[in-house]
């Protein structure tokens, strides 16, 4: 059960609304470019640019997949 105070909105969540964005190629562009020209160092940098490439994948590549390949890509993506 969800009880949200009163003048308290449901925030939606993140990862749909970002794919949602994600779908515009310009925003993918300016994304990836955001993400690597970020200066981090380490595991943490690699960690954060292959969740971004994913995104970008899942954002741009599922329109252009089969039913079949998109479930598969979906379960990948779970198991992440």
């Amino acid at each position: 059960m969800i009880v949200i105070a009163k003048n308290m909105t449901a925030s939606l969540p993140y990862h749909p609304y970002k794919i949602s964005n994600l779908k515009d190629p310009n925003y993918s562009a300016a994304y990836i470019s955001l993400i690597f020209n970020d200066r981090e160092e380490g595991d943490l940098e690699l960690k954060i640019m292959l969740s971004a490439l994913r995104d970008v994948f899942e954002a741009l590549g599922e329109p252009n997949m089969s039913e079949e390949d998109a479930k598969l890509h979906f379960m990948i993506w779970l198991l992440g």
